[in-house]
This record gives C-alpha cells, structure tokens and sequence, in this order.
C-alpha cells in the first residue's frame, strides 16, 4: 500500500472513529413531556462510612430526586416522576442506586467525591456518600443552566426550555478543598449549601475550653453554685495577683485531666452541633474560650518566648498554648495507646502566631483565625496593616504543622448592615490559602445576604475548583440576576469592591465607614442603584433582587446622617435619623427577612449590633435635645498626652502634668486613632480642655456634662476635683453632674482620662462622639 493509501486508510478510520464517539445527546424533556424518570434509592441501603454521615437526618438522597424532578419541571413544565425502579419507555436516572458497579478514581476524606455517567440506556448520579449524590445532582443541574445565587427563590435562576439534553459521557469531581463551610442555617440556607457543594464538615476548634475546665477541682460547686479557683490556685491562673479561672497550663495534673476528658470524647465517637461545626471521627475541639491570655504564673511567662503579639500588644501566648497541648496529646497517647485522634484548636488574639519554642504535635491541628485583622482587603496586599501579616501568619503555620485550617469571617467586625462586600476577597483568599497550603475553610456567616451577593455564590464555586474563572462567572451572574439592570448593578458592586479594596482603613465597625463609601463613591453607588431601579420597574423578581440592595444603601445613608447630625450638635436629628437606620431594618426584614437576618431570634444581626454600639447613643441623645439646652459644645480637637501600656502591664495611674508632660491635639469625633496614625494605640488619653461658661448658662442651676461615646473606662475631674469613673461599654454615652465643681466665672480646667488599655481590635479609643455641657430644662 502506497504512503497516500494508508494516509487515506488512517483518515477514514479516525472519522468513522470520532462519528463513533459523537454519540446524539440523551433527550430528558422533549417538548414539554418528560422522556425521563428519576430512580431513588433507600438512604438506609446506602454504603458509606460512618465519618462521611455528617446529617444522618438529611434525605439525601430524596432531596436529589426531588430538585431534579422540580427544576426539570420549572424548565420545561414537563411532568418528571420519582419512582423505586425504572419505567418502561423512560430514560432511568439511577440517583443513590446504581444498576452496576461504579467505581471513583478520586477519593476524600469527608466522602464529596462523586460521578455523573450519561449514557443512552440510563444516567447514574453515584459518590462517596448521600451528600454526594446530592452534589452530583446539583452539578448535572447546574451543568443545565440552573443557579442557586442565594437562598429561596429568590435567589434561584431557572432557564426556560422544552426540550432539555444532556450529552453522552462521563463526569467524576472532587473538591480542591477538603472542608468548605459557611455558617447556614436551615431550612433555606442549609440547602443552598448543598445545592452548591459546601459541605457540614469542618476541623472542629471553637471555643470549648468550658468543656474541658469543668473537670478541673474548683471550677464549679454544684452545691453552692459557686466557682471556686481560689480555693484550688494550682490549677489556674494568676493575674494582677489573683486567681482566674483560667487552667494554669504549667501544671501537668491539668493535662492529664484534659486528656482524659478528650479519650472519653474520642471514645463516645463522633457528634453533631458542635461550636464551630461538626466533629468527625477521631477530632474534637480543645480551643481557648473567646478572648485573650493571660497568666502571671513565672512558670507560664517562661513558656512564652517574651514577644508581644503585633497587634493586640499583648503578650504572645502561643508558645505556652501550644506547648500544653502537646502535653495533653502524650497524655491521651499514655490513656489510650494506639488512638487515632486530632484535636483542632484556634490560633486567635494573641496565640495567633505560630509557636517558637517547639512545634505542635502532629495530632494538632491549628485553625488560623484572624478576628483583629483587616477585613477590607485581600491577604498579602501591600500597605495593609494586617494584611501583610497574615500572609507571614499563614506561611508559618503550613511550615511547622502538617494540616492548618483557615476560620475567616464573612461579615465586617460587629456589623452586619453597612454595604460590604466579600467577593474580591474570596476571589483572592481562597485561591491564595490553597496555594500556601490551607485546605480546610469555614467562614463564620448569619443571614445578612443583602451584603453577601455574589459573595458567597463566588466562594462556594471556589472552595471546589479554585481555578474557577470568576470573571466568567460574574459574566453570567449579573444578566441571570438582574436582568436589564445587569451592567448598572454590576457597577454598583464593582464600585463598592474597589472602595474597600483599595482602603487602607484598620478601623473595623461601621467606624472607617466614611473613609470607606465617600460622598463620592456614596454618589456613584446611588446613581447606578436608580439607574437599576428605572430599568427593572415592575419586573417582578428582578425589581425585589434591586430592591434589597436599596435597603442595603439605605443603612449607610442613614448612619452617615446620624453621624454628621451628631457632629454639627443636632442632637435631636441624630436621633431621628437612628430611628430612620431602624425604620429600614424593620422594612427590609419584613419584606425580606433571609436577606436582613432574624429579627431578635438570631444575635448578633443587623439591629443588634446597631443598637449595642450607636442607636442606644442616639437616642440618648434625643433625650438631652428635649430635656436640656445645649451651653457648651466641647471641641473635636482637645490636647491629649497618651500614656502607652505594653504587653500585660496596667496604666500607672498618675495623672500628667500640663506643663511637664509630652501633649498633642487630638481629634475625638471627626477621625478615629486608626485615621490619626495610631491604630493600635493601647494605653491612657488623658485629654485636658480649658474653657468659660457662656453668660446665658451663669444662672443655670444644673449643669451637665454629656459624652455621646466612648472607649472605654472614663474618670473626669474638673477643677481639680473628682466627679468620678464608669466604664461605658460597647462605645456608650455618659452624663456627669457639674454642677457642684464649675465655675461660673473664669476659667474651667476638665481632665478626662479614657483607658483604652483593652486590646485594641478595631483602631478606636478615647472620646469618640462629640461631648457638651447642658442646662436642664426646668
């Protein structure tokens, strides 16, 4: 045969080949009438392992039957039935209930690995697991055009067809990460989760601590209901010369005591509900309750390597954390030779950095989670103040510990209502904690989705492939959603993404929010919404999905009202536009409560956290507005000498000296400390002020001084004598009689001491809303 026959020869095998393997697609709804059954099986029949089974009472499988026979009819209006076995003439969908044996080549730890195999005879949807199955469902769905953006229908786009086809083949997936978790509850969230692959699993290390000390010799008298460490002082701390109840982790008695609660865990095997997410077989939870460490044991400071933890400025504890959980890990090793056990444990406040004295067992598992770090930008972004940081953090930890997991928070520190995205940030993150090595994820979340769209959408897609091309998928997300008004929202979020990626803002709160959303970038957010608006009027879902993100803007106006209010001195306008911030809460929540979180069920939520830390202010300040005449408005600049405290150590108490003493002019209601330079400031603002009563306010016969915010504890002395001290709280207000002290004539010296000694999480302190003296009305 010449070289040109067999050329010719080859050509023709290869096309008859390839016309072969071009198989017609498989045919599930033709025109309006269903060609297709689904095939369900028991979940009880179902093979898996006891660690895969992390919702026993979830039916899996019948909820995959159920989305498929629902969302094929939501396309098509086609009828799809749900049966036990096949029916003659229709194309089977074998889910949970193979006919033959089907082997994964990909395996997990958690059982998420699953297959699709689509030939002309039958579908089957198989994997390691019920909750498997449920994703290889959601997949084939998903690979049909239908989006679960966010919980309800609301969030669900369903593309319209009559005939729907799949082509022939076979798809097998596994996640990149191997846990993927954000906070859902149930029963809408808790399906979203699923429908887009995240799973309940996570490395269990909340705060659970309790758990543990409740074990410990004087933790509690069950017959006085009295703790009692005093009275066993061995087994706790110390600090400023007093016995906490916190264990002393030096002494070895309480290892012991901690590991042998820990084999009586491990041995009860695994639990659902567990702070921080469910607990698989062989992990538990030994973690700090919340807060930071302390102890003044010598033999606890000599754990520790005498380094201050960066932010915080307190003195680094992980080294001591860390080194007593090595020693409760021999412990268990010594109760229960040959366990097969892990415990997960946060590296928070200041045992966030990774120990230097000694690794961790490998049967630890540490869970970074940065709660004092910038939430407004991406990890490793230059000229962030943590940012930077965290990524050092990171890298350090997959250096020394074989698994580290990743606990990040998907809402702004102690605020849930200002506009705020996290999609550049997953975008950016996940990818990022992959590459360093991270690949156990759970970002602490409540239902407040009016900030969380496309967010959340984007990091579940990431969190299984985190080479999912996100820009692709805000291509389709923008026309799925919102219809006509896609390119305005999209430049609504694109907007408020750049704001807060690009701030160099520390503050957490709602306090950096006019450095964040400017009237400039307040202007341009407002133009796209209206321009959104117009274009989905009376357009059904669409209207709703715009209509939301209209609440969202509408907190932000509101707040910076009440806060420019308050800084003019309207005191009575700062209340009303509070009541106004609450008004909208109220109406977003009733016409959308998923998306505005419970109402007073579920704390913290966005009405919560606005009451805790401002609305209380406001009103308070409603109350002088009506009650009094305002006299004197106290300046935002007051000369301040700052007495810094480091590490552990307490403020001296002594009061400055105006004319020895180092003083500066600083600003209370107009910047926080973070605008001024001095983000983490911990110590004394003793502020000082001279001034002379007005001649209308010299007859008044009461007079008070009123602060509209504060942090934290506050001692005033006027004229040199002392009017008192209160710790406020939560940025409270405070009202101190002058009466007595004041000079009607000549000049007036008040001294105010704010103690910001406190760790310092969110760049604030001292004076923070404006202060003035009032007459009361008669």
């Amino acid at each position: 045969m010449t070289k040109l026959k067999s050329l010719l020869w080859l050509a023709v095998i290869l096309a008859s080949c390839a016309s072969a393997g071009a198989a017609d697609p498989v045919v599930l709804v033709q025109e309006g009438r269903a060609t297709c059954c689904v095939v369900v099986g028991k979940e009880a029949d179902y093979e898996e392992p006891d660690a895969f089974n992390w919702a026993p009472k979830v039916t899996f499988l019948q909820w995959a039957a159920e989305d498929l026979a629902a969302y094929l009819g939501k396309m098509s209006d086609a009828a799809v039935q749900i049966v036990d076995k096949p029916i003659e003439g229709l194309l089977p969908i074998f889910v949970g209930c193979a006919p033959e044996e089907v082997k994964l080549a990909k395996s997990t730890e958690y059982g998420d690995a699953y297959v699709i195999d689509i030939s002309d005879k039958r579908i089957i949807l198989h994997g390691e697991s019920r909750r498997a199955v449920y994703f290889a469902a959601a997949d084939l769905l998903h690979s049909l055009g239908v989006r679960w953006y966010a919980p309800t229908a609301m969030g669900e786009v369903v593309p319209l067809r009559k005939t729907i086809e799949l082509q022939v083949g076979r798809t097998e997936s596994a996640p990149d990460f191997t846990t993927r978790r954000l906070w859902c509850r149930p029963p809408d969230e808790l399906r979203w989760m699923y429908r887009n692959r995240l799973g309940d699993a996570t490395i269990p290390a909340g705060h659970s601590l309790h758990g543990y000390g409740a074990y410990l010799p004087g933790w509690y008298n069950k017959e006085t209901r009295q703790r009692e460490p005093e009275n066993f002082p061995d087994y706790y701390s110390v600090v400023d010369g007093k016995t906490r109840q916190f264990p002393n982790l030096a002494n070895p008695e309480v290892a012991r005591i901690f590991a042998k609660r820990a084999v009586e865990l491990f041995q009860e095997g695994p639990r659902s509900g567990q702070q921080g997410g469910k607990q698989a077989q062989g992990f538990i939870s030994i973690s700090p309750d919340d807060g930071y460490l302390q102890d003044e044991r010598p033999e606890v400071v000599a754990m520790n390597n005498g380094e201050r933890e960066p932010i915080l400025r307190m003195p680094l504890f992980s080294d001591a954390w860390f080194a007593f959980l090595n020693n409760v890990c021999a412990e268990v090793a010594k109760q229960a030779p040959g366990l097969d056990f892990h415990f997960g444990s946060l590296a928070y406040m200041n045992y966030l950095l990774p120990p230097t004295k000694s690794k961790p067992d490998p049967h630890i598992i540490p869970v970074i989670a940065p709660i004092a770090f910038n939430r407004y930008v991406s990890i490793g972004t230059k000229g962030a103040l943590t940012s930077e940081l965290l990524e050092e953090i990171i890298k350090g930890w997959t250096k020394i510990s074989p698994r580290v997991g990743a606990y990040f928070y998907n809402f702004n520190l102690a605020d849930m209502a200002m506009p705020y995205t996290r999609r550049v940030h997953w975008t950016n993150d996940i990818p990022k904690l992959f590459q360093l090595g991270v690949k156990d994820f759970c970002a602490e979340s409540h239902p407040n989705w009016h900030t969380m769209m496309p967010g959340n959408y984007a990091a579940a897609r990431l969190l299984w492939d985190t080479k999912t091309d996100v820009t692709k998928l805000l291509d389709a997300y923008y026309p799925d959603y919102y219809g006509p008004a896609a390119a305005a929202m999209r430049k609504y979020d694109t907007t408020l993404e750049n704001a807060y990626e690009t701030t160099k803002a520390f503050a957490g709160g709602a306090w950096a929010m006019h450095r964040i959303l400017t009237p400039e970038v307040m202007k341009t957010l407002d133009a796209a919404l209206t321009e959104a608006e117009g274009q989905v009027k009376d357009k059904g879902v669409y209207a709703q999905r715009v209509e939301i993100v209209r609440y969202s803007l509408t907190f932000a106006k509101a707040y910076f009202a009440a806060r420019d209010a308050l800084n003019r001195f309207d005191l009575s306008e700062a209340e009303r536009q509070g009541a106004a911030f609450d008004a909208n809460y109220q109406a977003g929540f009733a016409k959308y409560p998923l998306f505005f979180g419970p109402n007073r069920e579920w704390s913290p939520n966005i009405q919560r956290y606005f009451e805790l830390f401002h609305y209380r202010a406001l009103k308070d300040a409603g109350r002088v507005a009506r009650e009094g005449t305002i006299v004197y408005k106290f300046p935002d600049e007051w000369m301040a000498h700052l007495e810094t405290v480091e590490g552990g150590a307490r403020p001296s108490g002594k009061m400055p000296e105006a004319d020895k003493d180092e003083w500066r002019s600083v600003k209370t209601y107009s910047a926080s400390l973070d605008e001024q330079g001095l983000p983490l400031f911990r110590g004394v603002i003793w502020y000082r002020h001279e001034f002379s009563l007005p001649a209308e306010a010299k007859n008044a016969k009461m007079l008070k001084l009123w602060f509209g915010g504060l942090d934290s504890r506050t001692h005033v002395w006027l004229n040199g004598q002392d009017l008192g001290e209160k710790y406020v709280g939560n940025f409270g207000f405070w009202e101190v009689d002058l009466s007595t002290a004041i000079k009607r004539d000549g000049k007036n010296i008040l001294l105010v001491g704010v103690d910001n000694t406190f760790p310092n999480e969110i760049g604030t302190g001292g004076i923070i809303r404006p202060a003035v003296i009032y007459a009361p009305k008669e």
